[in-house]
């Protein structure tokens, strides 16, 4: 069928006609018309408004400071402190919510809703009982409707005044030979009002086995403030510390009420003639794999010639096997799995002593930990 040329010209005017309205139409609210678009639902309360919105008729929150400092707070009741918000737009700010990254930390505005031009106050109010330490840094989110920081951030930072210190607050040994046996030492005194007796100080790993520690009521003569006791926490590296960096957090106990727990750090960096190519195996076994492949394996790679010593796994699922390294001076320390090994979850300790030049063997241990799904 052929179509006449008549046909055509008369469908492409039909299109061009139809073009030229949709055009008109759609161009009335645009900017520059006359007409500005503004939202009118009661649901556009408090939401942004469109992105056809003539952005000269929007709100605009500002905040006094992005990073509010409480300064140094009592330790014994909430403190209120206040800041202003202000909204620099040409439309009423409204406010929806104000979030928190802590109960510790919470804001309140004296007005969700912001005339153009106009300020408001927001009190932010800090509880040092739900602090866990002499340090507060926490965020509020004021959830609004103005298009510039529709979630504007307010960091508010507090120091509570302490009812005991520590010095120094980390016990960090700097660099450290592997087998060397250093100390360190941190004094605990009571600051405030309120006594502090030391209950106990505990590593949150009690497995490991890099540092122990020990502590003691310091003499009163040597107390730095009379009639506020003081006490001493010794920290020793044990030649188990692993190589590298090395950081473990522990507890001490306090009869305050408010910080009855405290968590400090013991931290260094471990050096050795030999280096480990891991510091944990962790496998998954299942029946398809060959019994011949070991579940995990660990590189050890010195400096000079030396012995491995006393190599074992802990448990019943595992035995231990050696074999030459990739490069000089380096050998492979192999897990495989036993005939007593059973499907589960496991977790095993690899322990071996690596022989100095000096004769001097430095011991060493890995965690050996995961899944065995089946067995053949």
């Amino acid at each position: 069928m052929r179509i006449r040329p008549a046909y055509v010209i008369i469908l492409i005017v039909i299109a061009v006609g139809a073009f030229v309205i949709y055009a008109a139409l759609s161009g009335r609210d645009a900017p520059g018309s006359g007409t500005v678009a503004r939202p009118s639902k009661p649901s556009d309360i408090g939401m942004l408004p469109p992105v056809d919105v003539n952005q000269e008729f929007v709100p605009i929150i500002e905040v006094e400071t992005d990073t509010f400092d409480m300064g140094t707070i009592p330790n014994s009741e909430p403190t209120t402190k206040t800041m202003t918000v202000k909204n620099a737009g040409r439309e009423k700010l409204v406010v929806r919510e104000i979030t928190t990254t802590c109960a510790c930390t919470t804001g309140k505005l004296a007005s969700m809703e912001i005339g153009a031009g106009e300020t408001t106050t927001m009190e932010i109010t800090v509880d040092p009982d739900r602090v866990s330490g002499f340090l507060s840094e926490k965020r509020l989110t004021i959830m609004c409707n103005a298009p510039n920081a529709p979630m504007k951030n307010v960091d508010v930072i507090a120091r509570i005044d302490p009812e005991f210190e520590t010095e120094p607050d980390v016990l960090d040994f700097g660099e450290v030979e592997k087998g060397q046996t250093p100390q360190r030492q941190l004094v605990l005194r009571q600051v405030g009002k309120e006594p502090i007796e030391l209950l106990d100080v505990k590593k949150m790993d009690q497995a490991d086995k890099g540092v122990s520690l020990t502590y003691s009521k310091r003499p009163e003569s040597d107390w730095k403030t009379p009639g506020k006791p003081e006490f001493l926490i010794t920290a020793t590296l044990e030649p188990w510390i692993s190589i590298g960096e090395y950081s473990q957090p522990f507890v001490i106990t306090t009869s305050c009420k408010r910080v009855p727990r405290y968590r400090q750090f013991v931290k260094a960096t471990v050096k050795a003639f030999y280096e480990l190519s891991l510091k944990q195996i962790v496998f998954t076994w299942h029946a398809s794999q060959s019994n011949d492949a070991p579940a995990g394996s660990v590189t050890v790679q010195a400096d000079r010639p030396f012995e491995m010593l006393d190599l074992k796994v802990t448990g019943e699922d595992f035995i231990v096997k050696t074999a030459p390294g990739p490069s000089p001076n380096s050998a492979i320390i192999e897990v495989y799995l036993t005939e007593k090994s059973t499907p589960g979850r496991k977790n095993e300790k690899l322990t071996f002593s690596v022989k100095t030049p000096d004769g001097i063997p430095l011991p060493n241990i890995i965690p050996v930990s995961g899944t065995i799904l089946d067995i053949k």
